[in-house]
């Protein structure tokens, strides 16, 4: 290549030197010619020989291969020189929901300051040191990487005043069990027959906290408690299909006085999982619960698929513990094969006492509550009428008829008989909601500020 860059610009210096037989270029140019000439010998040289040095693409994707995996390697021992946890294989990821408004991309590290709010993580009564957590406050702040000591406690350094403490995520936890599934228990949660409306039950005001400059003892307490265990229906595999010979069956808890199993219908479409709560039931002593006991009716078309989960609550209706908190829409599933679980709403006192006439008769009324919220939407108003007066309220959904009853009067501007069954829904259940979509053409006026 070398040889061939010199023997151009040989050639290029003599011909600029030859008598020209035609106007010559000027001394620029000559120079020009000669540049170029060493030029694009060189940068053409180069990029064969680049093409003849280079690796095959095998070569390449293996060399990156073990780059990525050096790297990931060098991550590991400085993630383990931090949190020796890591290497160890303990972690443990449960978010803990205060209440108030907050966002997942809270990401704002909150101010420093002199004054403290103190926590503790304790592990069935003993302190749990080595638990890193991550705090959310007043719905945008994050304080991240925070670690308990020997006595379990965290502490935040914030100006002296009141912040309201939103969610804990507790990250990783250097003494956890290499055994068994964990819950985190705050105190917050609500208690028995309130309805449990999300994996986590979150309060609507957040928890108010003070940061001051003598904090010395905790405001917040997190207990770590083993998880409840479902023997029945398993947690993996292909679930079973079910009948009323069948029994909900779990591993029974320290200290508690009662159960509430929840069942959620669940949803697998390929990469897509969901689960909606459909009904809750009490078990007050045991640790069974018959299906034949839980509110059915038939459905030829039906293949419902449901997810088990269970709560524990002590003397003061207060929880104790519950099935491990998992998003694992597929755990602890079984089928309910031409029947479907039917929703029951209001008290847990006499939920266990209905018969197989009141499951099917309620079913039928929430088909018909269905049915006729699709024709008041279209406007077909007098059809919704007559679904309405075939709601049998021996078999329950009385509120749910009134307030359905109130949507066809206020879509159709009847404000004054719309409120009267918003009334009449309220006063059959008083957890009934009323939203704004409902009330359509009749709106209610918020006072003023």
């Amino acid at each position: 290549m070398i040889v061939l860059a010199l023997v151009s610009a040989v050639t290029a210096a003599w011909d600029a030197g030859r008598p020209a037989t035609m106007p010559r270029n000027s001394a620029m140019g000559a120079l020009a010619g000669v540049a170029l000439s060493v030029i694009l010998p060189v940068w053409v040289g180069g990029y064969v020989y680049s093409l003849w040095a280079a690796p095959s693409y095998e070569t390449s994707s293996v060399t990156k291969t073990e780059t990525a995996i050096a790297e990931q390697e060098a991550a590991k021992a400085v993630d383990a020189s931090i949190f020796p946890d890591v290497a160890s294989g303990n972690r443990f990821r449960h978010r803990v929901h205060f209440g108030g408004d907050w966002s997942l991309e809270a990401n704002e590290a909150p101010p420093h300051g002199k004054a403290r709010i103190v926590g503790t993580v304790t592990y069935q009564g003993e302190p749990a040191s080595g638990v890193v957590l991550d705090v959310t406050l007043d719905g945008h702040y994050r304080a991240r990487n925070l670690r308990t000591d020997e006595q379990g406690r965290f502490a935040l350094s914030l100006p002296a005043g009141l912040y309201e403490l939103n969610t804990i995520v507790i990250r990783r936890w250097r003494g956890k069990p290499t055994n068994g599934r964990f819950v985190v228990i705050s105190g917050r949660e609500p208690r028995y027959d309130v309805p449990y409306h999300g994996t986590h039950a979150m309060p609507d005001e957040p928890l108010t906290v003070e940061a001051t400059t003598q904090q010395t003892e905790p405001v917040v307490h997190l207990r770590i408690q083993p998880a409840l265990t479902p023997e029945w229906p398993p947690r993996d595999g292909e679930p079973p299909k079910a009948d009323d010979t069948d029994h909900i069956r779990w591993s029974p808890a320290e200290d508690a006085s009662r159960y509430l199993v929840r069942f959620s219908e669940v949803r697998i479409k390929g990469n897509r999982q969901g689960s909606t709560p459909v009904a809750y039931y009490p078990v007050d002593n045991g640790t069974e619960l018959p299906l034949a006991r839980v509110g059915t009716a038939p459905d030829a078309n039906a293949n419902n698929r449901y997810k088990v989960e269970i709560y524990a609550f002590d003397e003061q209706d207060r929880l104790i513990t519950q099935t491990a908190d998992s998003f694992a829409f597929d755990e602890h599933n079984f089928v309910l094969d031409g029947k479907t679980l039917v929703e029951e709403r209001g008290s847990l006192s006499n939920r266990l006492e209905h018969d197989a006439e009141y499951w099917e008769g309620l079913h039928d009324n929430r088909k018909r509550l269905d049915a006729a919220e699709t024709l008041i939407e279209e406007s077909l108003f007098d059809t919704a009428t007559v679904l309405l007066d075939r709601v049998d309220p021996q078999y329950g959904a009385a509120g749910e008829a009134a307030r359905m009853r109130g949507y066809l009067h206020a879509s159709q501007g009847q404000c004054e008989q719309a409120e009267h069954w918003f009334a009449q829904a309220k006063r059959a259940d008083p957890e009934i909601c009323i939203s704004s979509c409902y009330r359509a053409k009749c709106p209610v006026e918020e006072p003023d500020a």
